[in-house]
C-alpha cells in the first residue's frame, strides 16, 4: 500500500513537473505574440522566472526521490535554453579593450528630484560627468529640472562632451552626450503622449554611428498600483490577488499594446540602416522575455545577453526586480563586460553599462 501511494506520489510530480516546463516554454513563446492583437498574453513572459525557479528546483527533487525522472527538468532547461539565456545569461568577464567604447544609459528619474550629497553636489549630474563613458543616453532626463539642460551641457562640454539635443519638437527627457559630434539628431515619430525615440548620427572615426535613444510607453503604474501589488504579493487573499490582478494586468496590456507599435516603428528604422554600425540604449518598460526585445533582438544583438551575467536587474524598486533597460548593437560590434551599476541607486533604475569593441 505504501508502495502504491509513493508511485501515486511520483507520477503526480512527474506530471507537474512536465506542466511546468511546458509553461515555461509559453512563456518563452509569448515573445511572438503580437500584444496590439493579443495584449493580455503577451505578458505571460513576466512568470517566465517563476516557473524558471520552479523547473530548478525539480532537478534536486528527483535526485533525492527518484533520479530517473531528472531527464524532465533537464531536457525543459535545454529545450527553453535561448529564452533562459536572454533572462539570465552567465558569460565570464572579459578584459576591456583599449578601443572600446563606454556606452551608458540611464533612466535619470528627472534627475533623481535633484538629489544632492553630502558636499551639496547634485548626485546624477555628478555621476555622469566622472562616468567616463563615450556614449551617455538619459531617458527621463527633462529640461524643466531646476537644474536646466544647458546649464548640464556646459558642465559635460568641460569634459569633452557634445550635446545631442532636438532643436524642434518634444524632446520627451531622451537627452544624449557623446565624445563625438552630432551630425544630425531627429525624432521618430509613432504614437505616445508622454514617451519616444530619438535617432543620433555622430561622427566617429571618419564614420557614422547611428544612435538609437528609447523610452518606450511605460506601464503608467502610480504608486497605490505598486503599494497593492505589494501587499497582494504578501497577503494573497482570493479577493484581493483577483482585484489587483485585474487591474494590473489591464493597466500592462495596454501598455503592452503601444509598445509594440512603437517597437515596431523603430525596429524598421534600424533595418532601413543595415550595413552602418548602430547602437541602440533605452528603458524599454519590458523584461527580456517580451515582444519587444524580441523584435529588437531579432535585428540587433544584446550587449547583456552576450556579456552580461546574471538576471541583470535593473529595475530598483522592491517588489519589482525586472531589467528593462537595455543596449542593443549591430554586427559591426562586439560587447565586452557588460554590467548594471548598482551602486548608483539616484533614481529608480540602474544604469546599464556596456563596452563596445568595432569590428567592421
Amino acid at each position: 500500500m505504501l508502495q502504491l501511494i509513493k508511485n501515486i506520489f511520483i507520477r503526480l510530480a512527474a506530471g507537474a513537473n512536465g506542466a511546468t516546463v511546458l509553461l515555461l516554454l509559453l512563456c518563452g513563446l509569448s515573445t511572438y505574440v503580437p500584444p496590439e492583437v493579443y495584449p493580455r498574453l503577451s505578458l505571460m513572459g513576466l512568470a517566465f522566472p517563476v516557473f524558471l525557479l520552479v523547473v530548478l528546483l525539480f532537478i534536486p527533487f528527483w535526485l533525492i526521490f527518484h533520479i530517473r525522472y531528472v531527464w524532465i527538468p533537464v531536457v525543459g532547461l535545454a529545450v527553453c535554453y535561448p529564452f533562459i539565456r536572454a533572462y539570465c545569461p552567465l558569460n565570464r568577464s572579459e578584459e576591456i579593450p583599449e578601443d572600446a567604447l563606454k556606452v551608458l544609459t540611464y533612466n535619470t528619474h528627472a534627475f533623481a528630484d535633484l538629489e544632492k550629497d553630502e558636499q551639496g553636489q547634485y548626485v546624477t549630474p555628478d555621476y555622469l560627468l566622472n562616468s567616463g563613458a563615450d556614449i551617455i543616453c538619459l531617458q527621463e532626463a527633462y529640461k524643466s529640472s531646476r537644474i536646466k539642460g544647458e546649464r548640464l551641457d556646459e558642465l559635460m562640454k568641460e569634459k569633452g562632451y557634445y550635446a545631442g539635443r532636438l532643436q524642434d519638437g518634444p524632446d520627451r527627457g531622451l537627452m544624449c552626450y557623446a565624445k563625438f559630434p552630432f551630425l544630425s539628431v531627429s525624432f521618430i515619430d509613432y504614437p505616445s503622449e508622454t514617451n519616444g525615440s530619438v535617432l543620433y548620427a555622430l561622427s566617429y572615426k571618419g564614420d557614422t554611428i547611428y544612435l538609437f535613444n528609447n523610452h518606450f510607453e511605460s506601464n503608467k503604474l502610480t504608486p497605490t498600483d505598486k503599494t497593492q501589488y505589494k501587499e497582494m504579493i504578501r497577503d494573497p487573499e482570493r479577493d484581493k490577488v483577483e482585484n489587483g490582478a485585474r487591474l494590473l494586468i489591464g493597466k500592462m496590456a495596454k501598455a503592452a499594446a503601444l509598445r509594440a507599435v512603437q517597437v515596431d516603428t523603430v525596429a524598421s528604422r534600424v533595418r532601413a540602416l543595415k550595413g552602418h554600425p548602430v547602437i541602440l540604449c533605452g528603458d524599454f518598460n519590458d523584461s527580456p522575455i517580451s515582444y519587444s526585445c524580441r523584435v529588437l533582438t531579432d535585428v540587433l544583438s544584446s550587449a547583456f545577453e552576450d556579456s552580461g551575467c546574471g538576471p541583470g536587474v535593473s529595475y530598483n524598486q522592491k517588489g519589482f526586480y525586472v531589467r528593462i533597460d537595455h543596449i542593443l548593437f549591430s554586427e559591426e560590434w562586439e560587447s565586452r563586460h557588460t554590467y548594471v551599476d548598482k551602486s548608483v541607486n539616484y533614481s529608480d533604475h540602474y544604469p546599464l553599462v556596456t563596452y563596445l569593441k568595432r569590428l567592421k
